[in-house]
């Protein structure tokens, strides 16, 4: 006579691996029977990709749900993943508007990497003019958002907001030149662009 296993005994096993700590066999038997709405599906994904680096298994469990593909995504950027999460939104077909912090953070990071390329000594390989950098990003209101953060950031700590910088003064040229003034700003932007006001361009 074969042995039949109900769901409800099932859903107890996956309680007991989630309490013990098996979250990778957890994850199985959740993805195989389709358990996602009875357990904390959040909370077993954030265990599975900072305590035990099983990013598969999480993705896994989410995979062919959109509702827990999003969840997944978001969970990723919560913890500052973002290139990964840019990554399965691709994977997953989603839509990378659906998740504004994400392209908010990874524009962040591809300026970042271009406003350190300008303060390269001038014959490094490797060195960008500041004024090509605002040209490749001329038209996307949110990365000149980003450069223009980073640029202010940099005038804050390493300039100590001297208004006789010339840093300041280029900068002031960017927000003019794209009227960022007008623009949809971020918390951190306004303040800066506050401390920023008493400087004449």
């Amino acid at each position: 006579m074969e042995l039949q296993i109900s769901d409800e005994q099932f859903k107890g096993y996956v309680t007991q691996m989630v309490s013990d700590n098996d979250l990778v066999g957890a994850a199985i038997i959740i993805t195989k029977k389709k358990f996602h709405k009875d357990f904390d599906i959040a909370d077993i994904m954030v265990k599975l990709i900072e305590d035990l680096n099983r990013m598969d298994t999480a993705k896994n469990i989410v995979k062919g749900h959109r509702e827990y593909e999003k969840l997944f995504i978001e969970i990723l950027v919560s913890l500052k993943n973002v290139k990964s999460a840019v990554k399965y939104v691709k994977e997953f077909g989603l839509d990378p508007l659906d998740f504004p912090q994400m392209v908010e953070l990874a524009s962040f990071n591809a300026a970042n990497y271009f406003v350190s390329q300008c303060f390269r000594g001038p014959t490094h390989p490797d060195h960008i003019p500041m004024h090509k950098v605002e040209d490749l990003f001329s038209g996307d209101e949110t990365m000149i958002a980003c450069l223009v953060t980073l640029l202010l950031k940099r005038w804050v700590k390493v300039c100590k907001c001297n208004p006789s910088e010339a840093l300041i003064h280029k900068t002031l040229g960017i927000i003019k030149r794209h009227n960022l003034q007008k623009s949809k700003q971020t918390a951190a932007l306004q303040d800066l662009m506050t401390q920023a006001e008493s400087v004449t361009y």
